[in-house]
């Protein structure tokens, strides 16, 4: 293996755990409140705030983690605030090859209490979510595996 096959390698690996960092980090916010709704209008004393994570299948180096104004379970751009530094960028060389289940090109993870619960793509009987991360020009993959029970996985 070459130096500069190891260095797409190591940065397939930095991009599947820096993935499920964010994850983790969004799935501790949930429950504390974000100012940034309360601008919108649509924020209710009863509301439990959660976040989330979106993948668009279009957008193959990027990511971004919201709080879920509205609370629809899924990323509202007109409504909902990108948290975190907005967009996140996978590591050089690195894309999604696909996500599962895909609803209109994307997928949405959102983290809510009590639990917390996982909603993916705005549908609570959808047992998991799947994003598979690629070396470009090459048949390496690293899936990450989200589960409605909250257990992340990386294969």
């Amino acid at each position: 293996m070459t130096i500069e096959e190891r260095k797409k390698k190591l940065n397939l690996e930095k991009s599947a755990f820096k993935l499920v960092q964010d994850l983790r980090g969004i799935e501790a916010k949930t429950g504390t409140e974000f100012e940034g709704c309360k601008e919108n209008g649509n924020y209710d004393k009863d509301y439990k705030y959660q976040y989330g994570a979106c993948f668009n299948i279009n957008n193959k180096n990027k990511y971004i983690l919201f709080a879920d104004c509205n609370g629809d379970y899924q990323y509202d751009e007109n409504t909902d605030k990108i948290i975190d530094g907005g967009e996140i960028e996978l590591e050089k060389g690195i894309e999604m090859e696909g996500i599962f289940p895909e609803t209109d090109e994307s997928l949405c993870i959102v983290f809510t209490l009590p639990d917390p619960v996982v909603t993916i793509n705005n549908n609570k009987n959808v047992d998991s979510g799947e994003i598979e991360l690629k070396i470009k020009d090459s048949n390496e993959i690293k899936t990450i595996t989200i589960y409605k029970t909250g257990l992340i996985e990386i294969n």
